[in-house]
C-alpha cells in the first residue's frame, strides 16, 4: 500500500509540473542562418561569396540550358551579368573604397569592383597599381610593368561585359610608356593584346576594329629591332612568335579578301596566306613548312566506322572534307581545358551537327587513337576502345565517319606492368606541319576536292564556326558551279 502511495504521489507531482503555466515555457528558436554579405570585412570573403554565388547560377543554368550545343553567340563577349551575381557583388563591396583599399589586393578587388558594376572605382584602383610601379628605364623596371598592365589588361577583358575600351586604353598606355627601341618583354605584352583585341572584334564582328588593333600589331612587330626579335624568339619560342605575326597580318588583310581569293581558285588563295607566312616567319618558299597548300596526308586507321569507312583513302578525293582531330576530348568524364571556350566533347559534336545539317555534300571525319583506357572501366583492348569512342560519339549524334589508330606501346618489367605509349601517334605526327602547326584536342582542317589542306585551325570551337562554314561554302560553290 506504502508503495502505491508513493507511485501515485509521484504521478501526481509530475502532472503538476507538466501542467504548469504556459507563461513559464521557454520556446527553441532556430538561429538566423542568413547570410548577410554586406558584414564581410576583408576581399577573400567577399571574392569567395561572389564565387559561390556564380557557381550556384552556372550549376542551374547548367540543368535547363544546355549552352554548349548553341550556336556561338556574337554578343558574348559583352552580355551582362546575372543580376543576383551583381547584387551580390555590390552589397558585398560597398564598404571597401578604391582610394583606400590595399593596393596587395587588387587582383582580387578589381574583378568585384567590375562584377558589382563599379567601374569608376576599378579605374581608381588600377591607376594606383600603375602609380605603385617602378617608373625606370631599367630592363627589369619595364618587363615589371609590362607583366602587371597585361594582367590588369585581361581582368578588363574577361570581365563580363568585356570593358573593351578601358582594356584598349591600357594598351596604349603601356606603349606610350614603353622605351624605344622596343625590348623583348614589352613587345610580347603588347603584341598578345593587340592579338586578343582583334580577336574580341572579330567575335563581335567588328571588321574595322579587327583592321585598327591589328595595324597596331603589325607596326608594332615592324618597330622591334632584330636583337630584341631574337630575344623574343627565344623567350616565347618561334613558333609562337610567327603565328602572332601572321594573325596579325591576315586581320589587316581581312576576312572577306582571303574568301574573295578562295572564290577565285584554291590556288589564289595558297598564294595569299603563303605570302603572309612567308612575311611573318622570313622563310623562303622552299623552307615553308605550313599547312595550307600541303596536300592532305591520308589517314592511318586500325579502325573505321561510318559512311566513308570502306573508302579507299580519307580525305575522299572528289568531295569538300573536314576532318576533326578529338585527341581524347570525348572519352573522359569531366575534359579540362585552359582555353577561355571549352573545346569539349558537346560543343565540338555540336557544331560539326549544325555543318553537316547546312552542307550535306561535305565529308566529315573525326580522329582519335587508343590510350589503354576509358573513363572508369578496366583497360580495354584496342579493338573495345574504339567501339567505346564510336558508341559514346553515336549517343552525341556525331556526323560523319571515325577513324581510330592504336597507339603502339610497351609495358614495363613485372611486377610493374606500366603501360608506356610510343612517342609517335601516326595521324597526329601527319598532321603536324614542322615548327608552324602541332595538333590539340578540337584541331581541324577544311579539306578542297583534291585532297589539297585549304584551312586549317587549331581547335573547332565554337566562335570558329561561322570561319570554317565560310571556307566549306566558298567551296561548295566552286564545285557546283564547275559541274
Amino acid at each position: 500500500m506504502r508503495t502505491d502511495r508513493l507511485s501515485a504521489a509521484l504521478i501526481a507531482a509530475s502532472t503538476m509540473l507538466w501542467c504548469a503555466p504556459a507563461g513559464a515555457q521557454t520556446r527553441f528558436a532556430w538561429p538566423d542562418t542568413t547570410v548577410d554579405v554586406s558584414r564581410y570585412t576583408n576581399v577573400e570573403d567577399c571574392s569567395a561569396a561572389v564565387a559561390r554565388v556564380r557557381e550556384g547560377i552556372t550549376r542551374r543554368t547548367r540543368r535547363t540550358v544546355w549552352q554548349d550545343t548553341l550556336p556561338w553567340s556574337t554578343h558574348e563577349p559583352v552580355d551582362s551579368l546575372p543580376p543576383l551575381l551583381v547584387m551580390t557583388a555590390q552589397r558585398c563591396t560597398a564598404h571597401f573604397r578604391a582610394a583606400t583599399v590595399p593596393i596587395a589586393d587588387y587582383a582580387m578587388m578589381l574583378p568585384l569592383f567590375l562584377t558589382a558594376g563599379r567601374d569608376v572605382d576599378a579605374e581608381v584602383l588600377v591607376s594606383r597599381r600603375l602609380a605603385a610601379l617602378d617608373t625606370s628605364r631599367t630592363e627589369e623596371a619595364a618587363a615589371v610593368r609590362a607583366a602587371v598592365t597585361d594582367t590588369l589588361f585581361r581582368m578588363y577583358l574577361n570581365a563580363k561585359p568585356a570593358r573593351i575600351a578601358a582594356a584598349e586604353s591600357l594598351a596604349a598606355r603601356l606603349r606610350r610608356a614603353t622605351a624605344r627601341p622596343l625590348r623583348a618583354d614589352p613587345a610580347i605584352h603588347l603584341l598578345d593584346m593587340y592579338m586578343q583585341l582583334a580577336y574580341e572584334a572579330r567575335i563581335m564582328r567588328d571588321t574595322a576594329l579587327v583592321r585598327a588593333h591589328a595595324d597596331e600589331a603589325v607596326a608594332l612587330l615592324d618597330s622591334i629591332p632584330a636583337t630584341a626579335r631574337s630575344m623574343i624568339e627565344e623567350k616565347v619560342g618561334f613558333a609562337r612568335l610567327n603565328a602572332l605575326a601572321y594573325d596579325a597580318l591576315a586581320a589587316r588583310t581581312g576576312w572577306q579578301v582571303a574568301l574573295d581569293s578562295l572564290r577565285e581558285s584554291t590556288a589564289a588563295f595558297i598564294a595569299l596566306h603563303q605570302s603572309l607566312w612567308m612575311k611573318a616567319s622570313g622563310d623562303s618558299p622552299d623552307a615553308l613548312d605550313f599547312p595550307i597548300g600541303k596536300r592532305a596526308p591520308a589517314l592511318v586507321g586500325d579502325f573505321r566506322f561510318g559512311p566513308d569507312s570502306a573508302s579507299a583513302e580519307i580525305p575522299v578525293q572528289g568531295k569538300v572534307n573536314l576532318i576533326v582531330f578529338l585527341d581524347g576530348m570525348c572519352m573522359d568524364v569531366m575534359p579540362e581545358s585552359r582555353l577561355r571556350t571549352p573545346v569539349t566533347c558537346a560543343p565540338t559534336v555540336a557544331t560539326l551537327r549544325r555543318l553537316a545539317a547546312r552542307f550535306p555534300a561535305l565529308a566529315i571525319t573525326t580522329v582519335e587513337h587508343t590510350y589503354g583506357y576509358y573513363m572508369y572501366l578496366p583497360p580495354p583492348s584496342p579493338a573495345e576502345e574504339a567501339q567505346l569512342v564510336r558508341k559514346t560519339l553515336l549517343a552525341h549524334g556525331m556526323p560523319g565517319g571515325l577513324v581510330v589508330s592504336a597507339t603502339p606501346f610497351w609495358r614495363l618489367p613485372a611486377p610493374d606492368w606500366r603501360r608506356i605509349n610510343g612517342e609517335t601517334i601516326p595521324n597526329d605526327a601527319q598532321y603536324s606541319f614542322g615548327k608552324s602547326w602541332g595538333i590539340t584536342a578540337g584541331a581541324a582542317f577544311v579539306i578542297d576536292r583534291d585532297g589539297i589542306i585549304v584551312y586549317p585551325t587549331g581547335s573547332l570551337a565554337r566562335e570558329s564556326e561561322r570561319e570554317i562554314g565560310d571556307i566549306i561554302e566558298a567551296l561548295l560553290e566552286r564545285q557546283h558551279a564547275s559541274h
